[in-house]
């Protein structure tokens, strides 16, 4: 079986009905020789007919045909034809689209020295990309049109030169704005994600007075509506940091519609509308809106519909993992556990079926909240495959405190399924310094325990040390310790 670059393939099975439609005709339209054009198109035919790729059955069904001869020119001819296509079939799918065809036309009209017609075309731009914030292709207009000036200088040149100059600062003051917002909103998320007790006492309490500082003591000049999102999310997550989800839910909703009531933003950053809905639900869940987080997860499917969006496979496979997500928790806090053991078999499959359009991060976090449910209904087989799948991802791919838990919650699942004997082998899981209390006490006295009297001794002093730690918050927000560790003491068997 031959080996093909992936891209001519996967290409032409991610095109829809419609796409494919557009590439034929498209083909037959910009060519000049039919037999070629017809040697394409029968080509594209066979490769969309296969669910691998097969290039020796390519060559079995084209023995004898002389393009043959030289089969990869003309792969790589059908390659870039497709895309031609698309980038016609798109042109004026997106702003971003329209803005990119609009320069290619303005720089073609400076080219042909019909400037008047240019900086028309410059200004409907210009306007189309301020409405819709892309302050990047403002900028570049702004370039093109006062080269223009320089070209073809009129009576007013210097009052215009000088209005374009403040235009272009104002657009790239707005861009600096989003930027730094966007790399405290990373830093913010990354607090969140990495909060062991050392960084939540030294590093996120310095993060958290910077953001106080710059967040909120210096309120945000000529805001663009991203900046404004942003600036929300940022509000968000500092109560979030700080433990307050009553302070952090309206900010939350703040910045959720301000999403919903701008499209264009989405279409720009389709990830910060998932993103946004996320972080909101496992608010809503912590406040117990139970209501508010049931319309919440009936609206993330629809808003492609609601926003005209075509999104990627990867970005599609990161909606499913979001949704999944707040699906598991909803289902697990409702005690709807039937519906929630069908949602996560049937997402699996779904997963499996389209595993390369999943970015690895997007299923290992699948899979820690189905290892959360499996866990909490007791279900400890299911627990441990699923363990088993986010250990062997690359340890690039997951967040460390994720990973470190996960080898817990594998310790906690081989004790309560009876594995008393291969609890001291789990200690190779963990990498030297790799710790957490009051888990790593828990870890060191499971292997122990030889009665039931000892059991509850051991989850009795784990409660207590729990209720002590600085870690309780962090832990708890991961999964309900304290809940599990009472249900052992209480236990009559």
């Amino acid at each position: 079986m031959g080996k093909l670059k992936p891209d001519l393939f996967q290409l032409i099975k991610s095109l829809d009905g419609n796409e494919k439609g557009y590439f034929k005709k498209y083909s037959l339209i910009h060519s000049s020789e039919a037999g070629s054009v017809n040697n394409y198109l029968r080509l594209f035919d066979a490769i969309d007919a296969m669910q691998e790729y097969d290039e020796q059955e390519i060559k079995r069904l084209f023995k004898g045909e002389k393009f043959l001869e030289q089969l990869s020119v003309t792969k790589n001819y059908l390659y870039n034809s497709v895309l031609k296509s698309l980038r016609s079939y798109s042109s004026k799918a997106t702003v971003h689209l329209q803005l990119l065809s609009a320069l290619e036309d303005i720089q073609l009209l400076i080219g042909k020295g019909l400037y008047e017609r240019a900086l028309e075309c410059i200004s409907a731009a210009r306007k189309k990309a301020v409405e819709n914030e892309f302050f990047g292709y403002e900028t570049e207009l702004i370039e093109l049109e006062r080269t223009l000036f320089m070209i073809q200088p009129k009576g007013n040149y210097l009052e215009v030169i000088s209005n374009l100059n403040k235009d272009r600062s104002l657009a790239v003051d707005k861009l600096r704005t989003e930027q730094e917002f966007m790399e405290l909103t990373y830093r913010a998320n990354a607090e969140l994600f990495f909060p062991d007790t050392k960084r939540k006492e030294v590093t996120a309490g310095k993060f958290i007075g910077e953001l106080k500082t710059k967040i909120f003591s210096s309120p945000v000049s000529t805001p663009s509506v991203y900046a404004g999102h942003l600036f929300s999310n940022l509000r968000m997550m500092y109560y979030r940091i700080k433990g307050s989800h009553a302070d952090s839910y309206p900010e939350a909703v703040k910045g959720f519609d301000l999403l919903r009531q701008n499209p264009f933003i989405i279409q720009k950053n389709p990830y910060a509308f998932y993103n946004k809905a996320f972080h909101m639900g496992i608010i809503m869940e912590r406040l117990g809106l139970e209501r508010e987080l049931n319309t919440l997860l009936r609206e993330i499917p629809e808003f492609e519909k609601h926003c005209h969006l075509k999104l990627n496979p990867k970005l599609r496979g990161f909606i499913l993992q979001e949704h999944a997500n707040l699906s598991i928790i909803h289902y697990l806090n409702s005690g709807q556990f039937e519906k929630g053991l069908t949602f996560i078999r049937a997402t699996e499959k779904e997963i499996k079926k389209s595993e390369s359009q999943f970015a690895r991060s997007s299923i290992y976090t699948f899979y820690y909240y189905a290892v959360v449910f499996f866990i909490s209904t007791g279900n400890f087989k299911d627990a441990v495959s699923f363990l088993n799948r986010i250990l062997v991802i690359e340890s690039y791919s997951i967040l460390p405190f994720i990973a470190m838990l996960s080898k817990y919650f594998l310790v906690i699942a081989h004790y309560e399924l009876g594995n008393r004997e291969l609890l001291p082998s789990l200690d190779k899981l963990f990498d030297p310094g790799e710790s957490i209390e009051p888990l790593e006490y828990l870890k060191s006295r499971l292997p122990l325990i030889l009665n039931k009297k000892e059991e509850k001794a051991v989850f009795a002093k784990f409660r207590q040390r729990l209720l002590e730690s600085t870690n309780k918050t962090t832990l708890q927000g991961y999964f309900d310790f304290l809940a599990w560790a009472e249900k052992k003491i209480q236990s009559k068997r």
